[in-house]
């Protein structure tokens, strides 16, 4: 296997080498068998605390990497810029896990970055954030919850297609919908992490 991926020789790998999916949970993205395998292994439970699903996310998947803790000084900026204490769902992941990262790619934006983020889309959408705040994503592909703390559902929001109406029930769930196909379909990283086989 090779060390990392200016290592990788994509010319061993057949360009047109597709598995067949099915969607996930959610509707997300499509899954294909490994990616099912691997959700199946990384998808919250109701039973399970925030703590423990980090953690088990971390088990299945030990390329993840979080972010650091929340500092009570960064939570006075956030809450100050945001009007209001920060939503509960967003505040118990980020006890748990600061922001989820894998290779260069965010999945839940850490403390640091959250108001950098949020900024971007703020400046050119203003109406959303009187009720909504983005929590993380990548490439134009963000997941939003609600400013109000009650409603943990976690909104998937696309560069193209703004709000699509899909949606998770909680950003753990979304997160881990969006690890699951990106571990088992980003290359050269599903075939250089094992999981899925190299064709």
């Amino acid at each position: 296997m090779p060390d990392d991926e200016d290592d990788f020789d994509f010319d061993d790998v057949d360009d047109d080498f597709e598995l067949p999916t099915t969607d996930s949970p959610s509707g997300l993205h499509p899954l294909n068998t490994y990616g099912h395998a691997l959700l199946a292994r990384i998808l919250p439970t109701t039973t399970e605390s925030v703590h423990d699903w980090a953690s088990r996310l971390r088990e299945n998947v030990p390329q993840v990497r979080f972010g650091q803790v929340l500092t009570s000084q960064l939570r006075h900026e956030i809450e100050a810029k945001l009007g209001q204490t920060i939503p509960e769902p967003l505040d118990a992941i980020w006890a748990a896990a600061p922001g989820i990262f894998l290779d260069y790619d965010s999945f839940l934006w850490s403390p640091e970055s959250f108001l950098k983020e949020n900024s971007l889309y703020e400046d050119h959408m203003p109406e959303i954030f009187g009720t909504m705040v983005f929590f993380g994503g990548f490439d134009g592909f963000n997941g939003a919850v609600s400013l109000d703390g009650i409603d943990p559902t976690a909104y998937y929001w696309s560069h193209e297609e703004g709000f699509t109406g899909q949606k998770c029930p909680d950003i753990a769930s979304y997160v881990a919908e969006h690890i699951a196909w990106y571990a088992t379909t980003f290359q050269p990283f599903c075939f250089e992490h094992g999981y899925v086989p190299e064709p």
